[in-house]
């Protein structure tokens, strides 16, 4: 996301923006797409299990091998956070060393 908003940012400091709002849009942006991808996620899981133990079932024969619990969905949600989060962060430097003469 930074390579190719790169110009952008750099244009943004370059107009007297600070360093805290161009580290603000990096983080933004991050925990928004770590948010979705969680949300995401959650939303394959629920189905995926059901599948599972259809099939489960079928070559089985014993019903809901597989369960899901709200704690586990709630903690993969967090873990998206928490990743986008440390990206961002690590990202946030990057744009706080960020020059416009040396992307221009």
């Amino acid at each position: 996301m930074i390579q190719q908003r790169r110009e952008q940012l750099a244009g943004i400091k370059a107009v007297d923006g600070s360093t805290k709002t161009l580290v603000s849009i990096v983080l933004c942006k991050a925990l928004l797409i770590g948010a979705v991808g969680g949300a995401v996620a959650i939303g394959l899981a629920i189905p995926g299990v059901q599948l599972l133990n259809t099939i489960a079932e079928q070559l089985t024969g014993f019903d809901s091998l597989i369960s899901l619990q709200t704690p586990v969905l709630a903690g993969g949600f967090v873990i998206a956070l928490v990743v986008s989060g440390l990206s961002a962060t690590l990202a946030a430097t990057l744009v706080s060393r960020l020059s416009p003469l040396d992307v221009f």
